[in-house]
């Protein structure tokens, strides 16, 4: 499951050639990262990609 939310994430950020991820609804971000906080790389409480 972590690997298959890892892998969405990466795709979301390739196609959308950003470095953050935005969600509509705000309180799906803190639920995600609560539940995996390793995503969380820099610790910033933000989903993001780091260069």
């Amino acid at each position: 499951m972590r690997i298959e939310i890892l892998i969405i994430l990466f795709t979301f950020n390739i196609l959308g050639h950003k470095d953050e991820i935005k969600f509509e609804n705000p309180n799906f971000e803190r639920i995600v990262l609560s539940k995996y906080p390793e995503i969380d790389l820099n610790s910033n409480e933000r989903i993001e990609v780091t260069r």
